[in-house]
């Protein structure tokens, strides 16, 4: 019931913060975890993402190529809306400031 209600409350979230940058983000909707595979459409491998984002934002996310999927980020969404939207956004300011 809880990861509904973080599903149901934060997803949206995450929706309209890839909509912000149309055709960058692809992603299906979970719908049993608050845990998404994010694909990214950028020439920055997502190593060199989570590291830049590590450093500079001081911003968590797995890479892709854990899982043999590079371009793509593994995003957690379950934590406070706050929390989330500064997380998202410090996310777009490394790859709009990203040019690999």
């Amino acid at each position: 019931v809880r990861t509904q209600e973080f599903i149901g409350r934060n997803l949206p979230l995450v929706q309209e913060w890839m909509a912000l940058r149309p055709g960058l983000f692809e992603c299906v909707p979970p719908k049993a975890a608050a845990i998404a595979m994010i694909r990214y459409k950028h020439p920055i491998e997502s190593y060199k993402l989570a590291e830049r984002l590590k450093d500079e934002q001081s911003t968590l996310i797995v890479p892709g190529q854990q899982f043999m999927l590079d371009g793509y980020l593994r995003l957690g969404f379950g934590p406070p809306q706050d929390y989330l939207e500064k997380g998202l956004a410090r996310i777009l300011e490394v790859l709009d400031s990203t040019v690999d």
